[in-house]
């Protein structure tokens, strides 16, 4: 009976260490599942902040290119303005000097005209006092 108790445990001595290699198996392959999920995740994660940052910098440099579009847009508004100022200036001095030509003229045909008036008033005068002693 003990050579049958001896074989007893030695076969439960057997099936504990199989079950036993059979958990340390069963662990090891967990932790190199659990290694494997981490690294995974840690390179997800990576990809992850990459694409954010494409993004973020993608944003910047379409922000960027509008404000130097609105800026050339402005600067374009400017020089178009200005140039149409200085139309106007010009349009308006041309204006005013054709305005002084025809006051000038205005103003020597008004004279030309008063003296002719005069002579006309000098001669009559003198022909209505050439009358008067004539007669």
């Amino acid at each position: 009976e003990t050579s049958r108790a001896t074989e007893t445990e030695k076969q439960l001595t057997a099936q504990l260490a199989t079950q036993n290699g059979e958990h340390l198996a069963l662990a090891e392959k967990h932790k190199d599942l659990a290694e494997d999920v981490d690294r995974r995740f840690a390179e997800l994660k990576a990809v992850s902040e990459a694409e954010k940052a494409t993004m973020a910098s993608q944003h910047a440099e379409e922000q960027k290119a509008a404000e130097e579009a609105m800026a050339e847009m402005s600067k374009s508004a400017e020089a178009s303005q200005a140039s149409m100022q200085e139309m106007l200036a010009e349009m308006t001095k041309n204006t005013e000097a054709k305005l002084q030509e025809e006051k000038s003229r205005a103003m020597e045909a008004e004279s030309a005209l008063r003296e002719g008036l005069a002579a006309q008033a000098s001669q009559a005068a003198a022909q209505a006092a050439a009358q008067a002693q004539a007669q």
